[in-house]
């Protein structure tokens, strides 16, 4: 199922409505927003726009999402905002996301992350009576009477958060949907800071039927049962953000979880193709093999932006066409990836090809030769041999006393010169070949 379909039958199952004893929540984190995509910015006019609101779209298809399926409250595990952006149109703008949730009689529980904690936009814009935000100063609960829901959390009071914050979370109440909400990194996690460090026996041991995490990027899911979930950013911000990102609609029955999953947001998204080239005989073969990986990655992804780096691997004859002009290279990795997917943006070209054997070989034996031909004028021309002289004249006076030759040396004679030059044959065609000395 693509992208489009997941969205549309979450949608037509919200508005079907839910037996008694069931609902749906949705649990969003990470949003970052007004958070700059990196490396796209001045890549295509066309797009720029596309780019420069990525996240307030994504963010505007959360709260879509949660009226659409008719969620009983939404759960933001931190990061709302990027740190000390300072902007308050992006507070306005969420704030008028949250005014459209109390439109629709939907809750919003918020919990602030390490972004929010130095975020002045955080500390100091208002919501409505709708939007419940977790305290700082301690973990509590925050009650949903309507959905006999039981949310247990903690804001950060400061951006970095060196405690194991869930040891004092209150205990699961009885006859109430329990969801713990914890912007953390666990036991670490690459890429990102080791924030309210804990372990996952930590969350189990509280009892609580739904885990809510933020902080880590990548939509995980930790533990299945008990579900314990990041649901990672709802947009992804640069290259190593890869993927589709979104939130997770969770449904519970008889105040257990029966089921989640995955709703794809993003607006941009980016994707890391690494192509070999070892099959392509040219340059334009190289190109139809771009072509061909994008228009793969594009399947399923709808009308989206992709923003797209391509790593070109292998050993092939296009290799020199390849490095030759830097510039040329990319724009042409651009036209061929628009050929696999119109909505598709190169955002950088990384080449780590190399000559085929066959070539290297050849560029050798013709590097060879021309070496023995200059080390023979060498020896046998006299005013090629004292302009050698009079360099290694000039590099003697540099070294310092300690690294300077012996005194017989010094003098650069004739069989000095001599020496150098069957010392340097050799040793030039050890680094040619690539053969260690």
């Amino acid at each position: 199922m693509n992208d489009t379909d997941a969205r549309a039958r979450l949608k037509a199952e919200g508005r079907a409505g839910y037996p008694a004893g069931a609902m749906k929540f949705v649990h969003a984190a990470d949003i970052h927003l007004d958070s700059p995509l990196r490396g796209l910015k001045g890549r295509r006019a066309d797009l720029a726009d596309e780019i420069a609101t990525a996240s307030r779209r994504a963010f505007g298809g959360l709260i879509e999402l949660t009226i659409e399926t008719k969620a009983a409250f939404l759960v933001v595990a931190g990061d709302v905002f990027d740190g000390e952006w300072r902007d308050y149109h992006s507070g306005l703008f969420f704030a008028e996301g949250m005014a459209r949730l109390a439109r629709h009689d939907i809750p919003a529980v918020l919990l602030k992350g390490n972004h929010d904690a130095e975020s002045r936009i955080s500390r100091s814009l208002r919501l409505g009576d709708g939007v419940h935000v977790f305290r700082a100063k301690r973990p509590h609960t925050i009650r949903l009477e309507s959905c006999r829901v039981a949310l247990h959390g903690q804001s950060y009071d400061k951006p970095a958060q060196d405690d194991n914050m869930v040891r004092d979370y209150p205990p699961a109440e009885r006859g109430w949907f329990n969801v713990g909400v914890l912007h953390t990194a666990l036991g670490g996690a690459a890429g990102h800071a080791p924030y309210a460090p804990c372990a996952l026996d930590d969350l189990l041991n509280k009892g609580y039927q739904y885990w809510a995490l933020g902080h880590v990027h990548g939509h995980r899911v930790v533990h299945a049962d008990p579900p314990v979930i990041y649901p990672g950013n709802v947009q992804g911000r640069h290259a190593n953000e890869a993927g589709a990102k979104g939130c997770v609609v969770v449904e519970v029955e008889d105040l257990r979880v029966a089921g989640f999953e995955f709703a794809p947001l993003d607006h941009v998204r980016w994707v890391q193709l690494v192509i070999d080239a070892g099959g392509a005989d040219d340059f334009d073969a190289v190109l139809d093999l771009v072509r061909a990986a994008v228009a793969e990655a594009a399947v399923g992804s709808g009308s989206r932006l992709l923003a797209v780096r391509l790593t070109i691997r292998g050993a092939t004859p296009a290799h020199f066409r390849l490095h030759a002009d830097g510039r040329a290279t990319e724009a042409e990795m651009q036209a061929a990836a628009t050929r696999g997917h119109s909505e598709a943006l190169v955002e950088r070209v990384v080449l780590t090809t190399r000559p085929p054997a066959a070539a290297i070989g050849a560029a050798a034996a013709d590097a060879l030769g021309e070496i023995a031909r200059t080390l023979a004028a060498l020896r046998g021309d006299p005013d090629e041999r004292a302009a050698l002289r009079a360099e290694l004249a000039e590099i003697l006076n540099r070294l310092p006393d300690v690294a300077k030759p012996p005194l017989e040396w010094r003098e650069l004679d004739d069989s000095v010169l001599d020496a150098v030059l069957d010392e340097a044959q050799p040793l030039l065609i050890e680094r040619l070949r690539g053969e260690p000395r």
